[in-house]
């Protein structure tokens, strides 16, 4: 080798930021009254993939007048939701800064609080026995959220998701579908509301 030789080149790509914010918590977040859910939606208008957030939703029947009943979304927890975020201060006077948000739940210090992630999880499961338990209640009443022959996923069996229709004979709170595909030398199939999901279109 000799002076002047070339022995290879240097990437002058610039690379990558570095991602120094840490890792991502759960917080718990407090809002004005009956605000859950439009300061969860500014925050999504951010569309910051940092910024993760998750109210639960339940559903209540409520007098609508002359008799009726109507139902209702509301927030599991009245005045609050939670949010997985970087646990830094420029991201907690970020959120502080959202309408409707008037603080975290913090310690005595001012430092927010943090969730364990099961316990995140543990709410979620929550949240859909409840909704299944309703529309189970609606199935026994001869209501669902779904129109006979509109297409669904189903869980027939753990981890086993197929395609099916939605059929006309509901009973004790289950729903009727129809598989594409027979399982087990049928296509008709009772299930529990809970293991039916929507097409994503």
């Amino acid at each position: 080798m000799q002076v002047g030789d070339i022995v290879g080149y240097v990437d002058l790509t610039k690379p990558e930021p570095l991602d120094n914010e840490g890792p991502s918590l759960w917080h718990v977040v407090v809002t004005d009254p009956a605000r859950e859910r439009s300061t969860v939606d500014r925050i999504k208008d951010i569309e910051d993939r940092r910024l993760d957030p998750y109210l639960p939703i339940v559903h209540r029947t409520e007098l609508a007048g002359r008799g009726r009943k109507r139902d209702v979304q509301a927030a599991m927890f009245p005045c609050y939701f939670f949010i997985r975020m970087p646990a830094n201060a420029d991201r907690w006077r970020q959120l502080r800064g959202i309408r409707g948000v008037q603080d975290f739940m913090a310690f005595a210090s001012g430092r927010p609080k943090v969730m364990a992630s099961a316990a995140i999880e543990a709410i979620r499961i929550k949240e859909m026995e409840l909704d299944n338990k309703r529309l189970m209640r609606l199935a026994s009443g001869g209501e669902i959220p779904w129109k006979p022959g509109q297409s669904v996923w189903v869980d027939i069996l753990p981890y086993h998701r197929m395609l099916a229709n939605i059929g006309t004979a509901h009973d004790k709170g289950k729903i009727e579908v129809l598989l594409e595909m027979e399982m087990f030398g049928r296509k008709a199939w009772n299930v529990e509301p809970k293991q039916i999901l929507d097409i994503d279109v």
